[in-house]
């Protein structure tokens, strides 16, 4: 991994650490309802021009490797996770990015105004029953993940913005719960091949 890389890596991570204090004001609660309020949240102190706030919350809920780690099983390889990094200094905006740039990052077409939660454990995905939430809103990938690498036993979340009276929107893959707040691993199946 280049320097700059890793350079990104830590500055992300210093980034998530000084989260903690700027996020107070949001009540954060394990709970699908505290997930979807978030959203919202988001999505209002947007649309009022409050990009700071937006911003924070926003970064509230990105990864870093102590984080991630929570969701996963402990014999997760160390290839694994540097793959991961990688993976996130792809995706994942600079942290020089501004507050109007972190506020919108979640927030893309406004008129997709409606938030929807959809809940499932690990077991519940790996066994992907036919007809069930998994079935119909969790991707294919994050099943891969599940049967590989995720941690039995945790409820993971696939938030859907849309707007009203549509059936499908934009997703925001695998959130979970960290113990403290929300946070949000992102579509990790692209960072490995497909027989992972």
């Amino acid at each position: 991994m280049r320097s700059r890389d890793i350079e990104r890596i830590w500055l992300l991570c210093l980034l998530v650490v000084s989260i903690g204090t700027m996020a107070h004001a949001f009540e954060f609660e394990n709970s699908s309802e505290n997930l979807k309020k978030l959203f919202e949240t988001i999505m209002q102190k947007n649309k009022k021009g409050d990009y700071e706030r937006a911003a924070v919350l926003t970064k509230s809920l990105m990864p870093d490797r102590r984080r991630v780690a929570l969701a996963f099983r402990r014999n997760v390889s160390e290839e694994i996770m540097s793959k991961l990094d990688r993976y996130y200094v792809k995706v994942l905006p600079s942290g020089l990015l501004s507050d109007r740039g972190w506020a919108k990052m979640l927030c893309k077409k406004p008129e997709r105004s409606v938030v929807l939660v959809h809940s499932a454990t690990t077991e519940e995905m790996i066994r992907q029953e036919r007809g069930s939430i998994v079935w119909k809103e969790f991707p294919g990938g994050a099943v891969r993940m599940a049967k590989s690498i995720l941690k039995p036993g945790m409820r993971f979340y696939e938030v859907e913005r849309l707007e009203p009276g549509k059936d499908h929107g934009y997703k925001y893959h695998l959130i979970f719960w960290d113990g403290r707040r929300w946070c949000m691993l992102g579509a990790i199946w692209r960072a490995f091949p497909v027989d992972f």
